[in-house]
């Protein structure tokens, strides 16, 4: 799908927050301090992906919400609506998540249709490992030769996530 900016939708954040009476720190949390390897990164050094994150691609809404680090892993989700968020049409869900490893953090992704029919099988998560970090950019990359992809994730001040 490419490279894409997500932007924090404070109305949804918000009303998540009235709703559920849980606060939401995405962005405000100390940092971790700057690890000396990329094995010694933990989940807690991804806590700034925390937080509701929307954007337009293309005329395709999408939208990424990651929680706050909980248990030692972060969980998200990703919806993608072509044609936009009003009157548009689901292409795809994803379930996200960050566990620990021993080279680091790895991601973990599963992909959906509508009705949460799985892409994968029912063995198969595809797993991301951690190539780079520093703070505010953490990239991950799956390892495949057949089919290489990477995905980078990166802060911007407190209310984008590229």
């Amino acid at each position: 799908m490419g490279s894409f900016v997500l932007m924090k939708s404070m109305t949804l954040l918000l009303a998540l927050l009235c709703l559920s009476g849980l606060p939401l720190t995405a962005g405000t949390e100390p940092a971790a301090p700057a690890p000396a390897s990329l094995a010694s990164v933990t989940v807690a050094h991804l806590a700034c992906l925390g937080g509701t994150w929307q954007g337009d691609v293309k005329g395709s809404f999408v939208e990424e919400q990651w929680s706050a680090p909980a248990g030692g892993v972060l969980m998200g989700m990703f919806r993608w609506v072509q044609g936009g968020k009003d009157g548009g049409k689901i292409a795809m869900y994803e379930f996200l998540t960050l566990e620990p490893g021993a080279e680091g953090p790895v991601l973990w992704l599963r992909h959906f249709n509508p009705r949460l029919v799985g892409w994968e099988d029912k063995e198969g998560a595809l797993a991301f490992h951690l190539v780079a970090y520093k703070q505010g950019e953490v990239t991950f990359d799956n390892r495949s030769p057949e089919e290489p992809a990477r995905i980078t994730y990166r802060r911007e001040g407190s209310d984008r996530l590229v």
